[in-house]
């Protein structure tokens, strides 16, 4: 009966483990796909001095700088941008007018698009919900049926629904001095087919220079348990730590683990 409790926590340690890593995973990769939807408005509208990080052939469905449009992106047979990552396949960016307006939607799906190996599926949509009390940005991102599929065949799934608010480098055209705080939930499986929960306890901080959460902590629960990942304390790193139910604390990176 001892050896069974202690195999079942050990067992319980390793999927919480997983599914941190999975949501890191997930994580990243969102990040990677707005930033990507976030350079293409950039020089859709001709706006801000930036250095583009990606390695994709844009096409506009429209003219240029006018709404509503169809951005695609197209990585062909694969390419590697300046942050290493390699992609191939489409992010195609339905946009419906200028995401500094109220109102304005962004959705960006996928066609047969790959990160380091792993296809990405589902649909992120972005609405801009006007100025908070504190003067940010608001906007709602709603994430669904996102699913990674990685070399070995094995999946995770992802939903989210969160907040999104810009508190810096609102009143500038250059995109390298925006932040946001974001705040919210999800939920999925990891590639193990287990199922779990998240929150942001504590809000995560993204700021365009970093390509990674350089703050926050979100709380990740099973059917019994629950960790959390810390994300740091504004350093631009591939760092987080997980605490686990009885304290125990483990550095993970948000890395290539397949």
């Amino acid at each position: 009966m001892t050896l069974l409790v202690i195999s079942c926590k050990k067992e319980s340690i390793v999927e919480f483990y997983t599914s941190s890593e999975d949501i890191t995973t997930n994580q990243s990769f969102e990040l990677i796909m707005e930033d990507e939807a976030d350079e293409s408005l950039v020089f859709f509208t001709s706006e801000g001095l930036i250095e583009e990080r990606g390695c994709g052939t844009k096409s506009y469905q429209n003219a240029k700088g006018t709404f509503p449009n169809v951005i695609t992106i197209d990585f062909g047979a694969g390419c590697t941008d300046l942050n290493g990552r390699e992609k191939k396949g489409k992010i195609i960016i339905n946009i419906s007018d200028d995401l500094k307006n109220q109102g304005a939607v962004r959705t960006i799906t996928t066609d047969n698009f790959y990160i380091d190996g792993v296809k990405i599926e589902g649909t992120r949509t972005l609405t801009n919900i006007g100025i908070d009390k504190n003067g940010y940005r608001c906007f709602t991102r709603i994430v669904t049926n996102q699913k990674l599929t990685f070399p070995d065949g094995r999946t995770a799934t992802w939903s989210s629904n969160t907040n999104v608010c810009q508190t810096a480098g609102i009143a500038t055209k250059e995109r390298l001095d925006d932040e946001f705080l974001i705040t919210g939930t999800s939920s999925g499986t990891n590639r193990n087919g287990k199922s779990f929960s998240a929150e942001t306890v504590e809000p995560l901080v993204k700021k365009a220079i970093c390509p990674w959460f350089v703050d926050g902590v979100n709380k990740i629960t099973d059917s019994v348990n629950t960790v959390s990942v810390d994300y740091g304390d504004g350093t631009c790193d591939k760092k987080a730590v997980v605490t686990l139910p009885n304290g125990n604390k483990k550095e993970i990176l948000i890395r290539r683990w397949w």
